[in-house]
């Protein structure tokens, strides 16, 4: 990945935040074509093809339903009406194509099934810009049947229903795209190590579907390794993990334990504990490439050890690690002990992300264990913490051992939650560390604090116990 390409996927990010503002709350955009329950309005469908008349335009998911059982229909948004939003549940049997083909993004908020020989497409960023396709809630696609055929943005994709096809898969082509066809349930099986083992250096699509009680007796995660050596292409993403279980003595993490390239839309609950000098992330053990809009509900315990990552590393000064509009909530443990990461280190960054997990260590602190990072003044930013912090040598609000004393700015704790209520104490060992600020429960609470931008945060006393919340990544 270039220097252009990094920069242009933050920024991408950022907009398509924006463009997504209204989602947490609502179900559709004020610009869109709406799959949903209500009577067809605004839509005109002739020729196999569905296309607004007005900006805010219906589709009867019974009617699309109906012309999927005799022949393909394209579902198109055009610049009138720019977004496609599923949001009523819709299935077909037949073997007709539905081709969901937007000017800018699709959001899909319920279940979409492909039940019969079907297939589906989708298009995003067709004559716009800044799109993407997105799941949330409910929403996921489901193939019954992995013969069925898949395309996004113009790449053929290969569905799996296993954890074992997809081992078998990424074995004969590490380089593929596969998509997860539906939600699997891995109980039962208990992995030794990850499953996935060796360079995936290809792409995993999970339609928003999930894996439960994916189990590992020894070290690993689902995918070892997420790219070679340097900045890749590959990417997982849209993929869930729930109640994973992980007892190792080595490098553990749900997910990925190295990760080069770029994990965007996922997330993991669950407990990982891993003893000796064993590092332990709530979704990635290292990561050297880019985690965005993700986030982890899981215990960790390891010698390193992160709510989200343990450690957050860049190779170099030409292209540094990043972690934006992530959060964690897990209890985490360790010697460096962080509530989002464990340590972050030359020239990694962690940018509009927060914790809430309570965090015990040596180095502990609310959000980062132990900062070492030295790339700029945005290294550490726009973000927060507010779990308890407890631990027995460097213990700080939201860092534990601060060794750089600069390149922080706007990152903030909770003095009451944390029990770290000094104001000179968001560092463990620098007082009255620069570009930390502790805020009472209530100041924190009230609003964006300075330096949030309300076009990535929102806030509302009735959503996330009215702390700030993300807008591409609201709390489940």
């Amino acid at each position: 990945m270039t220097a252009y390409g990094y920069a242009h996927r933050l920024s991408s990010s950022v907009l398509f935040a924006m463009t997504l503002a209204a989602v947490a709350a609502t179900t559709s955009a004020q610009a869109s074509v709406e799959i949903s329950s209500k009577p067809t309005h605004n839509m005109n469908c002739t020729g196999g093809v569905c296309a607004p008349t007005a900006k805010n335009a219906d589709l009867n998911a019974t009617d699309l339903a109906n012309m999927l059982a005799t022949g393909d229909v394209t579902v198109a948004s055009q610049s009138i009406a720019q977004d496609i939003y599923v949001n009523a549940t819709l299935n077909w049997a037949s073997s007709a194509k539905l081709k969901l083909d937007a000017f800018r993004s699709v959001v899909v908020n319920r279940a979409v099934e492909v039940r019969g020989n079907g297939a589906l497409a989708i298009e995003t960023n067709d004559g716009g810009k800044n799109g993407d396709y997105r799941f949330f809630g409910k929403g996921h696609v489901k193939f019954w049947n992995t013969g069925s055929q898949l395309e996004i943005n113009g790449v053929a994709y290969l569905l799996v229903q296993s954890i074992r096809e997809l081992k078998k898969a990424a074995k004969l082509n590490d380089s593929g795209h596969y998509a997860l066809a539906k939600s699997i349930d891995a109980a039962g099986h208990a992995y030794k190590y990850a499953p996935v083992n060796g360079i995936f250096t290809g792409t995993f699509e999970g339609l928003g579907n999930t894996i439960s009680n994916f189990t590992i007796t020894k070290d690993g995660a689902l995918i070892e390794r997420l790219c070679g050596n340097t900045l890749c292409s590959s990417v997982i993403r849209d993929l869930g993990l729930i109640a994973v279980n992980i007892n190792g003595s080595g490098y553990s993490a749900p997910l990925v334990v190295w990760n080069g390239g770029t994990i965007a839309n996922c997330f993991a609950t669950g407990r990982i504990s891993v003893s000796g000098q064993g590092d332990a992330g709530g979704l990635v053990t290292d990561n050297s490439g880019i985690i965005e809009n993700s986030y982890a509900d899981v215990a960790v315990s390891g010698t390193t050890a992160g709510g989200l990552v343990a450690l957050n590393i860049s190779f170099g000064s030409g292209e540094p690690a990043v972690i934006t509009g992530s959060y964690s909530l897990g209890p985490v443990s360790g010697y460096y002990a962080g509530g989002l990461v464990g340590l972050n280190h030359s020239y990694a960054k962690i940018v509009n992300s927060y914790s809430f997990g309570p965090v015990m260590g040596s180095d502990a602190g609310g959000l980062v264990g132990r900062y070492d990072s030295s790339h700029d003044a945005y290294s550490l930013t726009s973000s927060y913490s507010t779990g308890a912090v407890t631990g027995d040598v460097l213990v700080g609000g939201l860092v534990g051992d601060d060794e750089v004393q600069a390149y922080i700015s706007n990152t903030y704790w909770d003095m009451d939650a944390s029990g770290i209520n000094d104001p000179s104490r968001g560092a463990g060992n620098v007082p009255n560390d620069p570009g930390i600020t502790g805020l009472t429960e209530a100041q924190l609470k009230s609003g964006l604090p300075a330096g949030f931008d309300s076009a990535i945060w929102g806030h509302s006393a009735s959503i996330n116990n009215g702390y700030p919340y993300l807008l591409a990544n609201p709390p489940q």
